[in-house]
């Protein structure tokens, strides 16, 4: 875990989370109390949906070039990745809207692009929030053999040149999650037991014709109504989600596998979890205000995990917030650069692959 700057005495636990809450609260009352979504974040998601649409269209339409339908192909990928970034994982979190209905809509925006919202649910707001790197725990360190992501995990041989090949296995990752991901978290190993859920028939079956109804209009219809040959068809739809794995591993894994990252047992995230989520969370960018727009607050994700159900679009200045309240409070808070943020991840990746330094 880390420690408090040199001369700040730590706080207790208790002082900086009241402290914290009782700010956050006094920024929270010229909105009613309220920090949901609200029409800023409503007329945004519409947006992001509308240009999602807008490039499935124009690649469907068949009246481009080959290139160009390459082209409009890739800003389909980037238009998927920002509507994962900015809809559905703040319906999901309860932060889109007051109306559950509302939130429930808009979560099935993960759907849209080719993941399922339980799934993400599960994943995401019960085992990562809930845990976050704790070995054995977060699913987000858990990357089989091919990745070696936290200090108690297995070293092969192969890890020390871990740092070269990962931007392969990132540029699986949208892959991953549309075609194996809900296998692993709604099948019948129980990794949704673990986090206290226990998903029926109903869950699978919504999750089965969610598939399918993506497959049919990402990959059925094209290889329909495009005339261009399958192969092809096949590769640009393996191409776009290598953009979503891509963007989505440059946004999500500079947030917690980063160099000087902490990572807790259960009994220290217990004893103080304020400070531990502020442990295991490094903010990237957090006074850029395009960095909030098209990420949807992942780079301000140190105050996210202390207030999920929050709108992203009050990050910048609560974190503001959070930033000096930490610091009266000798708690340390983390944050860098874009550019410093991968740096810290790839610097990361190569400590996690060197063999274990002899006792």
């Amino acid at each position: 875990m880390s420690s408090p700057p040199a001369g700040v005495a730590p706080a207790a636990p208790q002082a900086f989370s009241e402290d914290l809450r009782r700010r956050v609260a006094a920024y929270a009352a010229p909105y009613g109390g309220e920090l949901r979504g609200g029409a800023a974040y409503l007329l945004k998601s519409a947006l992001l949906l509308l240009a999602f649409l807008v490039a499935g269209a124009l690649v469907l339409s068949g009246r481009f070039s080959g290139w160009a339908t390459l082209g409009l192909a890739g800003l389909w990928g980037v238009a998927s990745a920002l509507v994962a970034f900015n809809v559905p994982h703040d319906a999901l979190h309860g932060a889109a809207s007051t109306r559950p209905g509302v939130n429930r809509a808009l979560s099935w925006a993960f759907d849209l692009i080719g993941m399922h919202a339980t799934t993400w649910w599960i994943k995401h707001n019960l085992a990562h929030h809930g845990y976050a790197n704790q070995e054995g725990l977060d699913p987000d360190l858990d990357a089989g053999p091919l990745l070696r992501l936290a200090p108690g995990q297995r070293r092969y041989w192969f890890h020390r040149y871990q740092l070269l090949y990962a931007p392969l296995v990132y540029a699986s990752l949208s892959l991953f999650m549309v075609f194996a991901l809900d296998l692993r978290v709604l099948g019948p190993k129980a990794f949704a037991a673990r986090y206290g859920v226990d998903v029926g028939w109903r869950q699978r079956l919504a999750c089965a014709l969610s598939k399918a109804l993506y497959l049919g209009y990402a990959l059925a219809l094209p290889l329909w109504l495009l005339p261009f040959e399958p192969w092809r068809i096949v590769a640009g739809f393996v191409g776009v989600h290598a953009v979503i794995g891509l963007a989505s591993a440059a946004v999500l894994l500079p947030a917690h596998l980063v160099e000087g990252t902490a990572f807790p047992t259960p009994e220290e995230a217990r004893a103080d979890p304020w400070r531990t989520q502020l442990a295991v969370t490094w903010d990237f960018a957090p006074e850029s205000r395009l960095a909030n727009f098209f990420l949807g607050g992942f780079n301000t994700n140190a105050f996210h995990h202390l207030f999920p159900r929050v709108c992203h679009l009050h990050y910048r200045p609560l974190t503001r917030i959070l930033r000096e309240t930490a610091a009266e409070h000798g708690v340390p808070y983390h944050a860098l650069s874009l550019p410093a943020a991968v740096a810290a991840h790839a610097r990361f990746l190569v400590a996690m692959g060197r063999p274990p330094e002899p006792a």
